[in-house]
């Protein structure tokens, strides 16, 4: 399994693999994003944290949209942390994990989670921390069940019904498959979701 601590200590340089030789930052364009920011075109926002921000591609995309929307991030990795603030300099970056969000109870209108919550054991806690600091959503792009299986590990990764899990939290949850148009690697198109999360 790879987990949280499995990030905290990669390189840059190892990470590019991810994304065929460039960097996450130039990943930004890429048409998972793109769904991500229609999430966020639902809810009336002013502020947006993501956890597990890696260097702020997403961020990068939302800073290009929604120019006067307040940034934050988090990210257990020091080197794309630096890498960030480098490129989001008015954003509030900060070395940490999502099972302790160094941020006051809600304090961004929506969280973002892109491929993370797959790395995390304990989702319980997980959840917990990114329901307090978010005001008004969360928006969930992660590989999940939807609810005929039992959650579990699949192709090393943790899947959930995260359905589920925001409905008994208190929120209002629309769920979209991934498509081989939004995202084409076969196994995010066997389990990838993106959930839009209303606080209600």
């Amino acid at each position: 399994m790879q987990d949280e601590f499995y990030w905290s200590d990669r390189s840059i340089e190892d990470m590019s693999k991810d994304w065929g030789g460039r960097t996450y930052e130039e990943s930004k364009d890429h048409p998972h994003r793109e769904l991500i920011i229609k999430a966020l075109k639902s809810f009336d926002f002013s502020s947006v944290l993501e956890v597990g921000c890696n260097s702020g591609p997403n961020l990068l995309r939302i800073s290009e949209v929604f120019p006067n929307v307040s940034l934050g991030g988090i990210d257990p990795n020091l080197q794309v942390i630096e890498k960030a603030r480098e490129l989001l300099p008015k954003a509030v970056v900060k070395r940490a994990s999502v099972l302790q969000i160094p941020f006051e109870d809600k304090s961004f209108d929506i969280v973002l989670a892109d491929a993370v919550l797959m790395y995390v054991q304990n989702i319980t806690a997980a959840m917990g921390e990114i329901d307090r600091v978010s005001k008004h959503g969360i928006i969930i792009c992660d590989w999940a069940t939807d609810g005929s299986v039992p959650d579990g590990v699949q192709d090393f990764h943790y899947v959930r019904d995260y359905k589920k899990i925001l409905e008994d939290l208190g929120y209002s949850v629309i769920s979209h498959k991934i498509t081989t148009e939004e995202w084409t690697n076969l196994r995010w198109n066997t389990h990838g979701h993106l959930f839009t999360a209303v606080r209600q």
